[in-house]
């Protein structure tokens, strides 16, 4: 039998993600099935599972470029970088991806996960949501604080406050996206991103 390489394989594996991304967004994750998968993809549904083990796994890999930018929230802050320049990039690079290919795909299967846990009442999958976004959180409360130690922000900057507020502007402008196409979402981020910059040059209120 001759052997399969490596770009084959991928290529393969890129059109089946693709195929799964597109039904899921039609059909929804919970009604979609591997047969449907394997259809729009052009091969068998056996074939499948060469690559992806379950229909879950499939619907994580859709899911898969907004949560590897989150993981970098999620890591504490290097120590001897500039927290508040961390901050900045690391925005910037999370928004970047909301122009990407995948994004109104990514946002559609979050929306489908959420609604179907509060639906269904499933305090597993809402606990792991609440967890999720507790940690990404964490990790910008923790670069906020510790810009605001080095006088890079000022002293009356709540962290975890400001770090909550980041966090719903983020899902608010993907949303935002989603409704309208052409929302100006990295003007946004850069109006918030003057505001922070500029309050760490103005005087504390007396």
């Amino acid at each position: 039998m001759p052997k399969v390489d490596d770009a084959h394989l991928a290529a393969r594996r890129q059109s089946i993600l693709e195929a799964a991304c597109k039904v899921f967004c039609t059909r929804g994750i919970r009604s979609a099935t591997m047969a449907e998968v394997a259809a729009e993809a052009g091969i068998s549904p056996g074939a499948i599972y060469r690559y992806f083990p379950s229909k879950d796994d499939l619907a994580r890999v859709c899911m898969a470029d907004s949560e590897a930018v989150m993981s970098r929230w999620k890591m504490p802050p290097e120590p001897g970088e500039d927290p508040l320049r961390e901050i900045i990039e690391l925005a910037r690079l999370t928004f970047s991806l909301l122009d990407g290919p995948h994004e109104r795909t990514e946002v559609i299967l979050m929306l489908e996960r959420v609604l179907a846990a509060v639906r269904e009442g499933d305090a597993e999958v809402l606990q792991a949501l609440r967890a999720e976004e507790l940690h990404a959180t964490r990790g910008v409360a923790q670069r906020l604080a510790a810009a605001r130690d080095k006088n890079e922000l000022p002293a009356t900057l709540d962290p975890q406050l400001f770090a909550e507020a980041m966090i719903s502007f983020y899902w608010g402008s993907r949303l935002a996206r989603l409704i309208n196409p052409g929302a100006d979402v990295q003007g946004h981020l850069e109006q918030l991103m003057d505001m922070l910059v500029r309050s760490s040059a103005s005087p504390a209120p007396a």
